[in-house]
């Protein structure tokens, strides 16, 4: 259970450690990332700037 003394911060580190982990071991995910970010479309680039959108909001929520 997260601790809620340290305002979500070791939640947050430990979530990042997760995904960066899991991306690391999966090669069709890195193939797919990759794809998303060299292609020149519009629904990758819509889906990649929500993503933005949310991370920037949990950031803002958690730092």
């Amino acid at each position: 259970m997260p601790d809620p003394k340290d305002g979500g911060k070791a939640f947050t580190e430990a979530m990042l450690l997760h995904q960066f982990d899991y991306v690391s071991s999966n090669k069709e995910l890195q193939k797919l990332l990759l794809w998303r970010l060299s292609e020149s479309r519009k629904s990758l680039t819509k889906l990649t700037n929500m993503q933005e959108e949310n991370g920037e909001s949990l950031f803002q929520v958690y730092c």
